[in-house]
């Protein structure tokens, strides 16, 4: 017994050693001195975990706000940030408030045909932005003077362009060269004619151009063979003859060289030549009668085709090269096959499954581009549950589980336990509703319900108040509840009766006038108002500077005033019409800056300081307007004295607006067979080429016009505001 107890004692030591360390690591276990990892927040939640024990706290997270406003080009919103985990959340999200734009500024001009910019500002963020001003499209013109052409050079007739944008608004056409007026009083002979022709020459009166002329042959070429013909043979060329003039030495007939024919063999063959031996033959010529025996036929030697190898592949056989003779079919080399290589699959790829993923391995032949693809089952998720929200009176609970082996998290709503409500009714009084208060015992949550209309007041009459003609009328009432004071049945002031007018008689400087007076509250009101006489000088005199004084024959004041009435001029003082004095300071000089029209052809400078009429007249400067639908014609104005008429430009056939179309030569060729009977202005428009008539040819130049063939002379006929040709 002893033995065997002193066999077990190690056992027993080892047991007892092992329960005390198991006791020892319980107790540092529930006595951890915890170190926290830092807070992590997500979905209203935070948690932290302890870096020894691994016990995990969490709870909902407590925001603070930071209200950022809305600016120009960005929402406002109000961001709320957890006191514990920082986590961040935006919320009452508010649209952009949008640029505040100044008036802008002008940064570039437009002008005839460039667009111009503005330049606005926004008042608030300072950010800049553009916008186009449409060009003006008025052409400054400026005339381009003709040209005209020479017998060296060719010449332009008028035309005009922008000064500004440099756009052609009338085209110049291109005058031909003039034709040389050569001097044919003296004519130089340079070769004189014999059997071939002679030349003379000349110059050109305006410029130094020489001029030439053939003058004919007199006499026939003359014709001498100095080479014979000959006739070409079997080996030896032949030519034909030569013939040349004995006067001029011109080759009238150059020799053409006649090539050797060369043998015509008649073959008797008498060993045929293969592809390694040679042939003989005898052989005779049946033009020349040339003979050859027993003449060597070369051996044509061996036509060898390589077919090239095919190299085998992992499905299909190969084999090697051949070669042979194509004539004779001798063999160098036979063709043998080499069998198929068969699939040699390496791994080109794999992906472990995942949960949600099956795996996948491709496999590659190293040879060729096949490809097998074999595959694995998902795994599928290893849920557990990782927080637990609780619910509220208004907020759905919440349990959130994550997956072991990926991100994937699951969750799972607890349902509002809603509100424990308590009730407090409130009575409706005169000018309020009541209503019923309802509060949550758990919560803040508070909300009125069954609400009912105010009482009204109770009104007794207090006073009633007549109208007046400064007051209206009233009954003033008191509520016998709340004691609150109110009128009711208003009515319209009275109007003012007022007594009979006092008049006021105009003097020389003052007005006259009616005052009225209220009978019943004073007030006072005038009318009638009678203009002051001024006053009436008595033999007044002129001071000479432009003054004149006197005295007044109604109040008798020394009266001094400027003179007046009279036509000051350029060249004369005014007369006073009062005082019959001069007065004004003459320019001495006319100033002949206005334009004035005199018809619709002409205008005029005259003086702009006087009515004196000057005696220099242009032409007006008409730029074309708008066409005017009512009337079938464009507006033009005058550049410089701003006269206005209407026109029809020659071409526009139809009178819609657009010049030498297709519909304009249409219209012309309606007039010009009888089919429509024109007004004067259509028929003159439709007159293209200008001689008086409406023929077809007027009808083919403006189709010739309408497609770019032919121009048709530039023209206006003016017309009355009806849109006819005037009387």
């Amino acid at each position: 017994m002893f033995r065997r107890l002193q066999k077990m004692l190690p056992v027993l030591l080892s047991a007892v050693l092992l329960g005390v360390c198991f006791l020892a690591g319980s107790a540092v276990a529930s006595e951890c001195e915890h170190s926290w990892g830092d807070w992590t927040g997500e979905n209203g939640l935070h948690r932290r975990e302890c870096s020894l024990c691994h016990r995990i706290e969490d709870g909902e997270c407590t925001y603070y706000s930071i209200v950022l406003r809305p600016t120009c080009t960005e929402g406002g919103y109000t961001e709320q940030t957890c006191t514990l985990c920082n986590d961040v959340v935006q919320a009452n999200l508010t649209d952009p408030a949008g640029h505040r734009w100044n008036d802008g500024v002008c940064t570039l001009q437009p002008t005839c045909a460039q667009a111009g910019e503005m330049l606005f500002t926004c008042t608030v963020c300072s950010e800049e932005k553009t916008q186009s001003l449409a060009a003006t499209g008025e052409h400054t013109v400026v005339i381009d003077a003709a040209v005209a052409a020479t017998c060296t050079q060719t010449g332009l007739t008028d035309g005009a362009h922008c000064a500004v944008c440099n756009e052609v608004i009338v085209q110049r056409q291109e005058v031909p060269k003039k034709a040389h007026e050569w001097d044919m009083q003296n004519i130089v002979t340079v070769t004189p004619p014999t059997c071939t022709d002679g030349l003379e020459q000349t110059k050109c009166k305006h410029c130094d151009a020489v001029g030439t002329r053939p003058v004919p042959a007199v006499q026939e070429h003359g014709y001498v063979v100095t080479v014979l013909p000959v006739n070409p043979t079997c080996t030896a060329d032949g030519h034909t003859e030569t013939a040349i003039c004995p006067t001029c030495k011109t080759v009238m007939k150059h020799p053409v060289v006649l090539p050797a024919k060369g043998h015509n063999w008649d073959v008797m063959m008498h060993v045929e030549p293969t592809c390694d031996e040679d042939g003989f033959c005898d052989r005779s010529c049946d033009r020349c009668g040339a003979k050859e025996q027993y003449v060597r036929i070369p051996a044509a030697g061996h036509d060898y085709v390589v077919q090239s190898a095919k190299a085998p592949t992992c499905t299909e056989n190969g084999y090697s090269a051949s070669c042979a003779c194509s004539i004779c079919g001798d063999v160098l080399a036979s063709r043998e096959t080499v069998k198929a290589l068969g699939h040699d699959f390496k791994s080109e790829s794999k992906r472990e499954a995942t949960c949600t993923v099956n795996g996948m391995e491709v496999l590659r032949c190293t040879r060729c581009a096949e490809t097998k693809t074999q595959t694995s089952e998902k795994l599928g998720h290893d849920l557990a549950v990782a927080s637990t929200t609780p619910a509220t009176c208004t907020k759905a609970g919440l349990v959130l589980k994550k997956c072991n082996r990926c991100a994937h998290t699951l969750t799972q709503s607890l349902q509002a336990l809603g509100h424990d409500e308590i009730y407090d009714k409130t009575p409706a009084t005169c000018t309020e509703g009541g209503y019923t208060s309802v509060s949550c015992s758990r919560c803040d949550y508070t909300d009125r319900i069954n609400f009912t209309s105010p009482a009204g007041h109770k009104g007794v009459l207090v006073q009633q108040v007549k109208p007046t003609c400064t007051q209206g009328g009233y009954d003033a009432y008191a509520c016998s509840v709340c004691g609150y004071e109110y009128q009711q049945n208003l009515t319209q002031m009275t109007e003012h009766t007022w007594a009979p007018g006092l008049i006021t008689q105009p003097t020389c400087t003052e007005d006259g006038y009616t005052s009225f007076q209220c009978l019943y509250c004073k007030q006072t009101k005038t009318s009638n108002t009678v203009p002051a006489t001024g006053h009436k000088l008595d033999n007044p005199v002129a001071g000479g500077n432009g003054t004149h004084a006197g005295a007044c024959s109604v109040c008798l004041a020394a009266v001094s005033e400027p003179c007046s009435g009279g036509v000051l001029s350029c060249l004369q003082k005014a007369v006073c019409a009062v005082c019959g004095g001069s007065y004004g300071n003459p320019t001495g000089k006319h100033s002949f800056t206005k334009w004035t029209s005199i018809n619709n052809s002409l205008h005029r400078l005259d003086c702009a300081d006087c009515d004196t009429v000057g005696e220099s007249t242009e032409k007006h400067a008409f730029q074309q307007g708008d066409f005017i639908q009512e009337i079938r014609a464009f507006g033009y104005t005058c550049k410089q004295c701003a006269h206005k008429v209407w026109g029809r430009p020659i071409g526009d056939a139809n009178g819609d607006g657009e010049i030498c179309t297709v519909n304009d030569a249409r219209a012309a060729l309606r007039y010009a067979v009888g089919l429509d009977t024109p007004r004067e202005v259509d028929r003159s428009a439709a007159d293209a080429d200008r001689d008086g008539n409406v023929t077809t040819a007027d009808a083919r130049l403006l189709l010739r016009a309408s497609v770019g063939l032919e121009e048709v002379k530039r023209s206006v006929l003016f017309v009355d505001e009806n849109g006819n040709l005037p009387n």
